[in-house]
């Protein structure tokens, strides 16, 4: 009732999973608080089931790594097991396509921005939003980011609404300011 509206578990996902903090994590869902949790950057795809699964995480940071769990066929997206628990989850991935490159977390798809799986999610129906990471670090900002996806994916302001849209469906704010800001956005 002081202001705080969320929780964030951030850290290297191999050595300190979302199982380690299970009890605090339960508690916090038993009392409705709003997880986020760093999973699927340094590790797999398990890393972000297992943020959803036993972390209760609403929101990942980063999450790139599901896209392990995803088949292209025909130039379809094929989801797999965990890649389908994951976005029927409903979870927002915050991405972050040059912290990604920077870090090599995205490697395992390739070395270019155009081998970031940032589309290939975008298309498969998980909510993803756009994200500098850590500013000082990357050298990125939210315009930097949406520069270099636009110039790379040939994005347009139908895609840029939906990535804020995706935003503020995925923020922790209450219902009442959701419904503000999304008529505010339409004006």
């Amino acid at each position: 009732d002081l202001g705080v509206v969320g929780f964030d578990l951030a850290g290297p996902e191999s050595r300190f999973p979302p199982s380690l903090h299970k009890s605090a994590l339960d508690l916090l869902e038993r009392q409705g608080m709003a997880v986020t949790i760093h999973a699927g950057e340094a590790a797999g795809p398990e890393s972000v089931l297992a943020a959803i699964q036993d972390g209760h995480a609403r929101r990942i940071g980063h999450g790139v790594r599901i896209a392990e769990d995803i088949q292209q066929l025909n130039g379809e997206p094929k989801l797999g097991p965990m890649a389908t628990l994951v976005r029927d989850s409903g979870a927002t991935l915050e991405l972050a396509p040059r912290s990604n490159l920077q870090t090599e977390s995205s490697l395992v798809f390739g070395p270019k921005l155009s081998d970031h799986p940032f589309d290939l999610l975008y298309k498969s129906g998980f909510p993803v939003t756009v994200n500098p990471d850590n500013r000082l670090m990357s050298e990125s900002t939210v315009t930097l980011e949406l520069t270099d996806l636009k110039d790379t994916f040939s994005y347009g302001w139908s895609d840029f609404r939906q990535f804020q849209i995706y935003a503020l469906q995925g923020s922790f704010c209450d219902a009442s300011m959701k419904q503000k800001l999304q008529t505010r956005s339409e004006e």
